[in-house]
């Protein structure tokens, strides 16, 4: 199986990150071949061993000391042949598609090398739009293959969509908007769905209905042997792990811990404080200050290295998981499989795992008040009923989400679906509206878009900007993008199926670019676009840079800053190695000259010298 996750060892983000090294190392153990790929430091692909998992590492962004330079793609990346278009794709598309459109330029050397059996990649971010998309369209290696390929499953973990319902908004930006309908794409497009729990499962069907019979759920892997008879944590700390957000539930924590005041038993929170897009705010600090007076209770550690954590687990006995819905959070697995006093709200995965009263303790949703009185009900628990729950928890979880259990389960679902094909319809009618210069290859591309494919109705640049020159048109983004408000000032060509355009001429809809494409949009019209077009190379204004968010940009003091950094590390290990190998090399020549051979070979030489005069 071949897992695709930008995180991965040393680049890890998240739970995505967790799940593919604790699901790449779960099927070596099992006697598998996985193949994780990655991003790494790296300007070419590399492939290393890790524990029996061959990683492989695809080019991003340019690494500072493992940190992210996110201001754009890495160097080698814009001066190879796709660098335009990797470009416009970081400021147009959530700047991951640069990650995505890598992923699909190496397939061909993927497939070859590693012959997978099946691909896989998570929904969040949606790496595998460009290899779907180019499938569907009659183009690139799957296509060709046919239902001989290996088939292409989503793994459902955060849908952008998603995440914002519980954040209490849609995200700014137009990127936003983008990588919302690019994640539901993918979903259409891939072959099957895994979702570890049946909440978010049953949230898709709804988000997205015609996926329904494609979804089959699977908890994640534990990734680890558990003994269910060590010992409880006893320290009467409570743990919070986990970013400070609206979605992880924080301010429910901080408004329980308040109403407790000195009753409430010391909280450790690892984990970094989020930025708040709804009210412009540091969301956990906000929530400390709305809500709790005794800071001196709460120890604030930052984002912990796994083994830190995991002492934290082994000290701490209580573990709070106040999302108000969630996955199939690993914070919850990790803290049953510790033996701590799990106490998590009565939604999403976390109901799925722990059993109220026996494995766990569970509040409402949101209900401050009832997560302080399942806190005062833990505190108040002797060292027997900690000891007897905290064993039922490692128990409860071990038989969920045992490798053992698991792995069988996904390797079935990956062998039951098969690849799909695109259904090219060649002898269509086809209308070209060109509201910019356009030349006669992109015409010709984007005719070909709309014949090779009967499920859309039209092919429009649907992300354009003026280029360097007030002239150029970058269109750029997603099919079947139904959204009005995604809709374009100037956008490129609109490809239309003929019967299309004759029926806007009959319902007298101006032939002006928006009017045309609210009018297609309005009358429920499949839009879709070709995602390959590129004019233009500057970076858009600062101001409009949609595909990174402000926090996570470097000036370009500090950009340039980092990279003569690097330069000079260069520069200093390439000294380093230069002494190294003269010192070798004179080490060499002293032994060389202290032999017997090298002393006669001189008295010879001499004794030569002196008899040629």
């Amino acid at each position: 199986m071949l897992l695709i996750s930008r995180e991965y060892p040393p680049f890890v983000g998240g739970g995505i990150g967790t799940y593919t090294v604790r699901m790449a190392r779960a099927l070596a153990r099992q006697g598998r071949e996985p193949v994780v790929v990655t991003v790494g430091d790296v300007d070419h692909p590399t492939v290393e061993e890790d524990g029996g998992v061959r990683v492989v590492r695809l080019p991003f962004l340019a690494y500072v000391e493992l940190e992210p330079d996110w201001a754009g793609p890495r160097p080698s990346i814009l001066a190879s042949p796709s660098g335009p278009a990797c470009h416009a794709a970081f400021w147009a598309f959530h700047r991951e598609s640069v990650l995505a459109m890598q992923l699909r330029e190496h397939l061909p050397w993927l497939l070859e090398t590693f012959k997978p059996r099946a691909i896989e990649a998570p929904d969040t971010g949606a790496l595998l739009w460009f290899i779907l998309n180019e499938r569907r369209l009659g183009r690139g290696p799957l296509a060709g293959m046919g239902r001989d390929g290996p088939p292409v499953l989503v793994h459902l973990h955060s849908p952008t969509a998603w995440i914002e319902e519980l954040q209490g908004g849609p995200q700014p930006g137009r990127a936003m908007a983008e990588l919302r309908s690019m994640e539901r794409d993918v979903l259409r497009w891939a072959d099957g769905v895994a979702c570890p729990s049946r909440a978010l499962a049953e949230w898709t069907k709804r988000w997205e209905p015609p996926i329904d019979g494609k979804i089959r759920v699977t908890p994640y892997p534990l990734g680890e042997k558990i003994d269910v008879d060590a010992p409880t944590p006893a320290k009467p700390i409570a743990l919070f792990v986990g970013r400070m957000e609206r979605r992880k539930g924080f301010d429910t924590l901080a408004e329980a811990l308040g109403m407790l005041g000195d009753r409430t038993p010391r909280l450790r929170v690892a984990g970094r404080d989020t930025f708040d897009w709804v009210t412009n705010e540091h969301f956990g600090e906000a929530a400390i200050k709305r809500h709790l007076t005794a800071h001196d209770r709460i120890d604030l550690l930052g984002e912990l290295e796994p083994q830190d954590l995991s002492q934290q687990r082994r000290e701490c006995a209580f573990g709070v998981i106040p999302s108000p819905n969630d996955n199939f959070p690993n914070t919850c697995m990790e803290a049953m499989a510790a033996g701590q006093i799990t106490i998590a709200a009565r939604a999403g995965g976390m109901a799925e795992m722990v059993e109220d009263g026996v494995s766990g303790l569970l509040f409402t949703p949101e209900d401050a008040s009832d997560l302080a009185r399942a806190i005062e009900r833990a505190v108040a628990m002797s060292r027997e009923q900690r000891e007897a729950m905290g064993r039922a928890a490692r128990e409860r979880i071990a038989s969920i989400c045992g490798d053992e259990a698991v792995v069988p389960q996904r390797l079935e679902h990956a062998s039951s679906v098969t690849a799909g094909v695109p259904s090219p319809t060649t002898d269509r009618e086809v209308a070209v509206l060109a509201f910019a210069r356009i030349a006669d290859g992109v015409r010709d591309a984007f005719t070909d878009a709309l014949r090779a494919n009967a499920a859309i109705d039209a092919v429009v640049p649907w992300f354009a900007r003026n280029g360097p020159d007030g002239r150029e048109v970058i269109p750029f983004s997603t099919p079947l993008a139904d959204h009005p408000e995604l809709l374009v000032e100037h956008p490129g060509p609109i490809a239309l199926d003929a019967e299309w355009w004759r029926r806007l001429e009959a319902d007298g809809v101006d032939a002006d670019a928006a009017s045309v494409l609210g009018a297609l949009v309005e009358r429920g019209a499949k839009v879709a676009v070709l995602p390959e077009v590129v004019a233009g190379s500057d970076d858009p204004a600062a101001h409009a840079r949609p595909g990174t968010p402000m926090p996570q940009r470097l000036s370009d003091a500090e950009r340039a800053c980092n990279h003569t950094q690097r330069d000079a590390d260069d520069a200093r290990r390439a000294a380093e190695a230069a002494l190294v190998e003269r010192d070798t090399a004179r080490a060499a020549l002293a032994e060389i000259r202290s032999s017997r051979a090298y002393k006669l070979a001189s008295r010879i030489a001499r004794v030569r010298r002196r008899l040629l005069g």
